[in-house]
């Protein structure tokens, strides 16, 4: 299997545990883990295989005075990428509780801006076991990557990881 690159944003947070924890179940030889804020275009272009990382909201979200998150900042680097010789998969956390009408919404944002490039994106997730009101990352009747709610399901995390990481492997090693 060629090296996989995790491509994760923001950094110190829920979604860095997250990005860790999917590096330690593959293993540190066969993964580069790269904090967004940090991905070049050059850099990205050598893997054949990416795992990408995004949170939906974060407290700056909310805030007046917003800035851009780590992937916003990415997007016009990636708007010049041609991902079409790339499988990528995806993860999004959220709160399916207090944000239950935008559950995952950043998910959704970054396959369809990865999909914009060419990208092949794997991995989408059948809802049931979920609950919430609407989400952008919603693709027919399955999530288009997998969700996770480090905020009130983070005991359901390492399960849906492995499970997860079985579907997308295989088509990583093809």
């Amino acid at each position: 299997m060629n090296k996989i690159a995790l491509v994760y944003g923001p950094q110190g947070g829920a979604t860095e545990k997250v990005a860790n924890i999917i590096a330690q179940k593959i293993g540190s030889k066969k993964i580069d883990i790269i904090p967004v804020k940090e991905a070049t275009q050059q850099k990205l272009s050598s893997y054949q295989n990416m795992i990408c990382g995004t949170a939906t909201i974060g407290d700056d979200t909310w805030d007046q005075n917003f800035k851009k998150d780590d992937w916003s900042n990415f997007f016009p680097i990636l708007h010049e990428m041609d991902l079409s010789h790339q499988t990528i998969a995806c993860f999004g956390l959220g709160d399916h509780i207090t944000y239950a009408a935008h559950f995952v919404d950043g998910l959704g944002k970054l396959v369809h801006k990865l999909e914009e490039q060419g990208a092949s994106c794997i991995g989408g997730v059948d809802m049931s076991g979920y609950e919430f009101t609407h989400s952008e990352a919603i693709k027919g009747k399955t999530f288009v990557g997998l969700p996770l709610d480090e905020d009130f399901e983070a005991e359901k995390t390492d399960e849906r990881i492995e499970n997860w990481l079985k579907l997308i492997l295989p088509i990583f090693n093809k």
